[in-house]
């Protein structure tokens, strides 16, 4: 794996994945993503799972294999799935990381402390298997010596293979207090300067946009202003960044028959998340979106149409060359378009 700076902890849905796939060359060269694969859909009508395990790890391997082929990614599972056997007996990673392999895909597993001694194991085969090393995901409270230690004495691996995430999950508009946190775990590490990378990650993206009035609203981007401050620090300076992108660490799975869904873009700025918020689209419809692009290309805040695929969308969307599109198009924009300006960022910061 060439050398990354940027880690985005994404959700493995459709959005997201094609905004990856739609980044330009320099972009898409220089991220790294943690890719969390979701879980198994739930049919809220027959109050039943949508598919199988098997089904939706095999389509979860499928969309990777055509839109993440070039990229140097990790794989995380979701909780549900981290003592999960499938009917042919394997693990559900052991399933993910067989078809990643079929497909020429170059991916690392993710772990944790707080992971199950089947998880780790299959982990240590793959790890065994693929000779790409792994990536160690604690949040602050078990980023500690005792476990961190605990972890390397199960991998035949040196710390310069494993990349070693430090997840603040969601975080409060409050830089400073961070620098602090993250400064007293940094300086408490065993190994410092061994690991392939040290990574901080989180976010203050809202779990929902519920408090969010209608209209224009900007949000502060709390990690990257934490992650500059660590940046600053000289002894931190090689520390990488990861986030969420416009998005919260957790999901709200709601049954759609009753869910009331805003028509609206997050567009990310230098500093904050700029929200354009609209009313419900199952009254008003998408094509409130055609408004939303509307007023954002007239923003001073629009990075113009060739600053990446999501803005060229906005931009065409705005002349009604395209179509207002639906959820997962809007989530593919907004992401696309974040994980170009965080590429740019960090590139002229270094």
């Amino acid at each position: 794996m060439n050398e990354r700076y940027y880690f985005p902890i994404l959700k493995g849905k459709a959005g997201e994945l094609q905004a990856i796939a739609d980044l330009y060359p320099e972009p898409r060269g220089m991220i790294a993503p943690v890719i969390e694969i979701t879980y198994v859909p739930w049919d809220f009508q027959t109050e039943d799972y949508a598919k199988s395990p098997e089904a939706h790890l095999d389509s979860f391997v499928e969309a990777i294999s055509k839109k993440l082929a070039g990229v140097s990614f990790y794989i995380d599972l979701p909780e549900s799935l981290w003592d999960a056997e499938l009917e042919d007996g394997t693990h559900a990673l052991a399933r993910v990381f067989s078809g990643i392999r079929e497909n020429g895909l170059d991916a690392r597993p993710v772990i944790g402390a707080d992971r199950p001694a089947e998880y780790k194991d299959v982990v240590k085969a793959i790890v065994e298997t693929d000779n790409k090393g792994l990536c160690f995901r604690l949040t602050p409270e078990k980023a500690n010596t005792e476990n961190i230690n605990g972890l390397l004495s199960l991998f035949d691996v040196k710390p310069s293979e494993i990349d070693l995430l430090i997840d603040f999950g969601f975080i409060t508009p409050a830089p400073d207090v961070f620098l602090l946190a993250f400064q007293g775990i940094f300086g408490g590490l065993p190994l410092r300067t061994e690991w392939r990378n040290i990574i901080f990650g989180a976010t203050a993206f809202p779990k929902d946009l519920s408090d969010v009035p209608s209209g224009t609203t900007n949000l502060p981007r709390s990690e990257w202003a934490t992650w500059k401050k660590i940046h600053g620090v000289a002894e931190m300076r090689s520390v990488r960044f990861a986030d969420y992108a416009i998005s919260h660490p957790e999901i709200v799975v709601m049954d759609p028959r009753i869910m009331t869904m805003s028509a609206n873009i997050r567009y990310t700025t230098d500093e904050e998340w700029m929200v354009l918020k609209g009313r419900s689209v199952r009254k008003h419809g998408y094509g409130q979106f055609t408004e939303h692009c509307e007023a954002l290309v007239k923003s001073p805040a629009y990075k113009g149409e060739n600053f990446s695929a999501g803005d060229k969308t906005i931009h065409e969307c705005s002349l009604k060359k395209l179509g207002s599109g639906n959820a997962t198009v809007w989530r593919r924009v907004g992401v696309n378009h974040h994980l170009s300006l965080v590429h740019s960022q960090i590139a002229n910061l270094a």
